[in-house]
């Protein structure tokens, strides 16, 4: 047995799983596991199914895979690189491109031109040689004047002049333009609503700070979130679908544990997180997982089996 075996081995003990139980949350067959124990990693598809497999039991497990690789890196087969050896076809083997279009397509093409140029000069001659009459040459048509030099009021003048003050006229009378304010009407056209005061204090519920969380970058397995708006963590996590297995540390990977169980489906958990200003979750059936801040809601069903979530506390709190 390979010490990295019986390091994976003797930590599954300790947390309590058996293989079958591991082989649910990874997703990977028991027998594969089994291997991977005794050090038998010639049973496994090949050496880069080996470092992923170990990648997720160290996960579930609450071991740091990257640590884990380089440490043990030696015991697990290496990954050979295929090179890619070029071709050479010989002459009577190189493929001939197929004629997609044939003589008659050619032939098609330009009868079709040949009738769009033919329809192009029509439609120019027919519309050269049709006679356009004026406008005001159409029968029925009325004679426009211009409204503001041929209309005359009871006041105004009779030709050409500028128009009059009497009740015809454009200011004040029954044929005023739309929008002339009439003698003695108020100008204010509003909704009655009194204007608001501009220099009147804002409502706390104005002033205060609005929780918001903003997703920072996402590599790999890990997603790394920022909450602000609020001073300390209010969190829950729910389990919806089905089972989850979480741990959450503060403040670091290897710090205080706050949290480490199977929530079953339908399950909600408060976490009280004190003063820690950043949380640490690691996931079993990540998309079973949904994580509660204030109010905002995470979901991770579409993330892998085996995920990693960071939130941290802003340094400052947002107000909008």
């Amino acid at each position: 047995m390979s010490e990295l075996g019986t390091l994976l081995k003797v930590t599954r003990e300790k947390k309590g799983y058996t293989l079958d139980e591991l082989q649910e949350t990874t997703k990977i067959q028991k027998r594969y596991l089994e291997a991977i124990e005794a050090g038998r990693y010639d049973r496994l598809p090949g050496p880069f199914y080996a470092r992923a497999f170990i990648r997720s039991v160290a996960d579930v497990l609450g071991l740091d895979p990257d640590l884990l690789l380089k440490q043990y890196g030696h015991e697990l087969p290496k990954i050979v690189e295929m090179q890619d050896t070029p071709v050479r076809l010989r002459r009577h083997e190189r493929f001939s491109k197929p004629d997609l279009f044939g003589p008659w397509v050619a032939r098609a093409l330009l009868v079709l031109f040949f009738l769009l140029i033919v329809t192009i000069i029509y439609v120019f001659v027919v519309r050269q040689s049709s006679p356009s009459l004026p406008l005001t040459d159409l029968p029925g048509t009325p004679e426009v004047k211009d409204h503001l030099t041929g209309a005359t009021g009871d006041g105004g003048s009779d030709g050409g002049g500028v128009v009059g003050s009497g009740p015809g006229s454009a200011e004040g009378g029954p044929n005023a333009p739309f929008g002339t304010d009439m003698p003695g009407e108020p100008t204010d056209r509003g909704s009655g609503e009194a204007p608001r005061d501009t220099n009147a204090p804002l409502s706390p519920d104005e002033t205060a700070p609005h929780p918001e969380l903003k997703l920072v970058e996402e590599v790999g397995k890990t997603s790394r979130y920022v909450l602000s708006g609020v001073s300390t963590f209010q969190a829950e996590l729910e389990a919806q679908g089905g089972d989850v297995w979480v741990k959450v540390t503060a403040d670091s990977k290897n710090g205080p544990t706050l949290l480490e169980k199977t929530l079953k489906g339908g399950d909600t958990v408060a976490l009280s997180a004190g003063e820690a200003k950043t949380l640490y979750f690691s996931f079993g059936r990540t998309r079973n997982a949904r994580l509660h801040f204030s109010g905002l809601t995470l979901d991770l069903s579409d993330k892998p089996d085996v995920y990693r979530v960071e939130v941290s506390l802003a340094t400052e709190p947002s107000s909008l």
